[in-house]
């Protein structure tokens, strides 16, 4: 979907720059080239084929912060991404976070420390086109594009994670862009390890009660069973020795 979108949105600055040349000053047929070639390269590297590899497009390094090099060559999607995300909660009652069960929260990108839930929990970001915005030490970057899914070592090693920080008595506030998908998807696993729901259906029943709009997409659906599929072959190879 984002492949689709990012690949048809880039088509308009092109077209404006091709019937622009000579028409225009070189600098604004550029920009519009820009934006264009920075549309194409989200389009190509959210494409299924390669998705899982192309993370680091956006600039979004290991400490969720984004390189000089990643807002100057793909500043036309970031701020797309920004504009379009404004809109969206502008126009939503949705909080940006709930909690979903005693010391899990599960939310949208928090733009700033008050947006943040309250006790400093720590952050299991599961995006790649979002910054890092909280301070503290307690952080772990999943990245993934928007739509998409974490592979099943990542959802491991977020689960893993996720679970020794809350066993711990610390918050942890599981995000992506919107809270609606990616993020749902991990803290789906995260509720099925700790026991706190049988299976992914009733992880996904406990987290709607709380935030009505989340859900799975079919990939995200199928990371999720992946997931399972391989905890329970994991079990039963355990069970058999």
């Amino acid at each position: 979907m984002l492949s689709l979108v990012a690949g048809s949105l880039a088509l308009i600055p092109a077209a404006l720059a091709i019937a622009a040349w000579g028409a225009l000053p070189r600098v604004t047929v550029f920009v519009l080239a820009h934006m264009a070639a920075a549309g194409f390269a989200v389009c190509v590297g959210a494409a299924d084929f390669c998705a899982h590899r192309t993370t680091g497009l956006l600039g979004k390094n290991d400490r969720g912060r984004m390189e000089a090099w990643g807002l100057v060559l793909m500043w036309p999607f970031h701020l797309g991404l920004r504009i379009r995300l404004h809109w969206k909660r502008s126009n939503s009652r949705e909080p940006i976070y709930n909690e979903i069960l005693p010391g899990w929260y599960l939310g949208g990108w928090p733009p700033n420390a008050s947006s943040m839930p309250p006790g400093s929990p720590a952050v299991l970001d599961v995006t790649c086109e979002f910054p890092r915005t909280q301070s503290g030490k307690e952080y772990l970057c999943l990245p993934t594009w928007d739509t998409h899914a974490p592979v099943v070592p990542q959802i491991d090693q977020g689960v893993e994670w996720a679970l020794e920080r809350h066993k711990a008595g610390r918050g942890v506030y599981v995000h992506c862009a919107h809270g609606h998908g990616r993020s749902v998807l991990v803290l789906c696993a995260c509720f099925i390890k700790g026991k706190f729901a049988a299976d992914g259906n009733e992880a996904i029943e406990i987290i709607k009660m709380r935030r009505p709009k989340a859900r799975l997409n079919k990939r995200q659906n199928a990371a999720l069973q992946a997931w399972i599929l391989k905890h329970q072959e994991e079990g039963a190879q355990v069970r058999t020795k």
